[in-house]
C-alpha cells in the first residue's frame, strides 16, 4: 500500500532519496544507466554513488544492478515497483522532506 510505500522512503536520508530518484528519472530519459551517469548528473563521485546504491539495496529499495560483459554495471528500477505508477508521489514526498527544493534537476 501507499503507506508502506511512504514508510519505507521516509526511512531514507536525502541523499539516498534523491539517488533513488535520479536512477528512475535518468532511466526514463536516456535508458540505461551507470554509476558514471550518476556521478556526472549528481556531481559526486562514482564511489558516492556505489555506497549509496549498496545503501538503497540493503534497505530493500527496488534497484537492479546488471553487469554487462563483467565491466559495466546498468542500474534500473525494477518493473514491478515502475508499475505501481507513483513516480509523482515518491517526487511529492522527497519535497516535502526539503521545502526549499523546487525541482530536481
Amino acid at each position: 500500500s501507499i503507506s508502506t510505500v511512504d514508510k519505507l522512503f521516509l526511512t531514507l536520508t536525502k541523499k539516498e532519496f534523491l539517488m533513488l530518484l535520479s536512477i528512475y528519472q535518468l532511466e526514463d530519459d536516456i535508458g540505461n544507466v551507470t554509476y558514471e551517469d550518476l556521478s556526472k548528473h549528481l556531481s559526486v563521485t562514482e564511489g558516492c554513488v556505489r555506497s549509496h546504491i549498496v545503501s538503497l539495496v540493503k534497505k530493500g529499495l527496488p534497484i537492479i544492478r546488471n553487469k554487462i560483459n563483467n565491466r559495466i554495471t546498468i542500474l534500473s528500477i525494477s518493473s514491478e515497483f515502475r508499475n505501481l505508477g507513483i513516480k509523482a508521489r515518491l517526487f511529492n514526498l522527497y519535497s516535502q522532506q526539503d521545502p526549499t527544493q523546487k525541482k530536481l534537476f
